[in-house]
């Protein structure tokens, strides 16, 4: 050790003494100073509880890359750029509003820093450009010495997990399966067909996609033998173990099962919805080991996907039970997006223009109960479970994340799932959040071929619309179960929201109504404030939004064309001037009674009658060249039919004003 130590610091002085010899200090975005202390609070909580001889995985985050200026760091993007694949620079171009090349986080790791820990007797695990450092199993003894190296900024724990599914269904005894009477596609299905029917897969297929020229890395325990029958067809580019560090994926049978759900075929049997799709296997999960996921493989996993070219990135490792005498590595105060280290680099992916779908986490039945990491990420797509009748799983995690935001974001078929099994050609049920994952993946990848210029966010807003919850998501199965013909046409909607200007909380029973001249469509919000419009063509249009207290909004000259952008609209409370409306006759009869009132400055005005309780009973939009309006009620509703005798509310309201009162009806 004592020579280690030695070789350690001579490396080290004749690092300082080449970035003194360059005569310049390094501008402040490229050096981060060190922390003081090094070691994080959650590090001394490992330490202290664990024993110090027994060597335990850790972070140790460098200052820099060696690199001094900014010149020298764009000369240094600019390298990056050069030897970097057409796909990945296409990839990275979809991404607004700076379409994103190199940044810091691409440049790779100083090796002078990496030989400088392993002469201290270290071995490198992994390497993380994105973080700018390296992990490593080091004791109580070793981290002390490294902790003394200059350019060493911290030093963290790697968070550490088990995992543990849903108890496993049982075999299937048969093979074969005919396909569901009465439904004609062009592929024959079998026993898979119940799991892609629900999320509406077979109508695309029948399309002509399937995911070709999509690339999907899969982040697994493993990938068993490859000679099962469903993988007959089935494209493999590219293949690492991060745990062993060669590769031979091969492993536990998790992964296996995960590949077939999205991207197997054998037709009769189990086909996958992106079966076209070309394919990258990482093992990032030890099950061998006492702690058999470990936040540093999945890192680097997601790494090694951005730089091999991937579109989607799944994960199906479901982590949902903290190691013990780990000292608890994460609390739900850090299921906030911005804290677990596996989190920043799912969201950093993202940035990068991989769509991250991960399993929401299978603890809906335990104490965690909430969703795990890094489905907690702001821009990760999480997915939750229902059962085949399409309720939710009891299993499947739930939100919200510390911060409050919604998770999951959709859900998929997670129940009853058709998958490989360890014989060429036997088949399995399996359960979990670990198969609605995957069957989400290949749905996204169906919708990256047809829209290819779509980025993460394009994929997550079409999947959350095309949800059967879309309209009030909750935290058990976020935005619903997903519709892949629907999110398919997700650019012909209009999805939003509208909320109290003031509080920002969402406004239920607001009308919206749009109209293009060709077009017109209406809606109303629920509880959430929600709004969607499907089918919508291509257009400039009129969009009109009244609640009763709120003022009258009109946005003119809205253009919807390709846009997945939603919308919130923000609504003032209106000043009451009821005062200055009166109607006659009140009480009224069969003949209706007549609404004057004085309204200046406005093209156009809406009248709407309500019932105590708040049903629309009438509505009209009044155009008058005046500024006293007067519009007659004959008592009948918007069908046409006569209305009983009662109390009823008007609402009347123009740019900016609502007028409001009451009145009788005496038949």
């Amino acid at each position: 050790m004592k020579k280690n130590l030695q070789l350690c610091w001579i490396l080290t002085i004749l690092l300082m003494l080449s970035v003194q010899a360059m005569g310049m200090e390094p501008e402040a975005f490229l050096f981060l100073a060190p922390d003081a202390p090094k070691r994080t609070p959650k590090l001394l909580r490992r330490l202290t509880q664990s024993d110090p001889n027994k060597p335990t995985s850790v972070w140790l985050f460098f200052t820099d890359k060696g690199i001094t200026d900014h010149a020298e760091y764009e000369k240094a993007c600019r390298a990056w750029e050069k030897r970097t694949s057409a796909r990945i620079l296409k990839r990275r171009a979809k991404m607004p509003p700076h379409k994103m090349g190199a940044d810091f986080r691409d440049l790779p790791v100083l090796q002078n820093y990496v030989k400088a820990v392993e002469a201290c007797g270290l071995k490198v695990r992994t390497i993380s450009r994105w973080f700018n450092g390296v992990s490593v199993r080091a004791t109580a003894k070793q981290i002390a010495g490294v902790e003394s190296l200059p350019f060493v900024r911290s030093i963290e724990p790697v968070a550490r997990f088990r995992r543990s599914d849903p108890k496993k269904l049982q075999k299937e005894p048969s093979k074969k399966a005919l396909k569901p009477a009465g439904m004609q596609h062009r592929l024959d299905y079998g026993p898979s067909y119940s799991q892609l029917a629900m999320i509406h897969v077979p109508a695309l297929h029948d399309a002509g996609w399937n995911g070709a020229g999509v690339r999907i890395c899969l982040l697994d325990s493993g990938f068993g033998p490859m000679d099962h029958e469903a993988f007959q067809k089935i494209h493999i580019v590219g293949q690492r173990d991060f745990v062993d560090g060669d590769g031979d994926v091969s492993g536990h049978p998790h992964g296996t099962q995960v590949l077939s759900v999205i991207g197997g075929y054998k037709e009769g049997a189990l086909i996958g919805p992106a079966y076209g799709a070309d394919y990258l296997l990482a093992r990032t999960e030890d099950v061998a080991s006492e702690t058999p996921v470990e936040e540093d493989y999945w890192i680097a996993g997601v790494e090694w996907a951005d730089s091999m070219g991937a579109d989607i990135v799944s994960s199906s490792l479901g982590y949902n039970t903290w190691d013990v005498g780990a000292g608890e590595d994460y609390t739900y105060a850090d299921l906030d997006g911005n804290t677990a280290r596996i989190t920043i680099a799912a969201d950093w992916a993202v940035e990068r223009g991989i769509t991250v779908i991960n399993a929401v986490g299978n603890e809906g039945n335990d104490p965690w109960h909430y969703a795990l990491f890094p489905a907690d990420g702001d821009s990760v797509i999480a997915v939750g479970a229902v059962n085949p009748d399409g309720t939710l799983a009891a299993f499947s995690s739930r939100g919200p994340t510390a911060d409050g935001r919604i998770k999951p974001d959709v859900a998929a078929p997670g129940v009853d799932i058709r998958t490989a099994d360890n014989a060429p050609n036997l088949y399995t049920l399996s359960k979990g959040t670990s198969y609605a994952a995957p069957l989400t993946a290949g749905v996204a990848a169906l919708l990256l071929q047809a829209h290819p210029a779509w980025g993460p966010m394009d994929v997550r807003e079409a999947l959350r619309r095309s949800g059967d919850h879309a309209l009030n998501p909750d935290n058990k199965m976020g935005w619903g179960v997903i519709n892949a013909e629907a999110a398919m046409n997700a650019e012909h909607t209009l999805y939003g929201r509208v909320v109290d200007a003031e509080s920002g909380q969402p406004i239920s029973r607001a009308t919206i109504a749009i109209s293009s001249g060709v077009f017109e469509d209406s809606t109303t919000t629920g509880a959430s404030g929600r709004f969607l419009f499907n089918g919508v063509p291509d257009g400039t249009y009129t969009i009109t939004l009244s609640a009763p207290r709120y003022s009258f909004v009109r946005l003119k000259d809205v253009s919807i064309s390709n846009d997945l952008t939603g919308c919130e609209v923000k609504l003032h409370e209106a000043i009451d001037v009821g005062d200055l409306v009166y109607n006659y006759p009140n009480p009224f009869g069969t003949e209706g009674t007549c609404l004057s009132f004085p309204m200046k400055e406005c093209e156009t005005v809406c009248v709407r009658i309500f019932t105590p309780s708040g049903a629309l009973v009438w509505d009209t939009e009044h155009r008058e060249e005046n500024h006293r309006w007067n519009v007659l009620w004959r008592g009948r509703n918007l069908a046409g039919n006569r209305v009983g005798s009662g109390i009823y509310f008007y609402v009347i309201e123009g740019e900016g004003t609502m007028l409001r009162g009451k009145m009788s009806l005496v038949r």
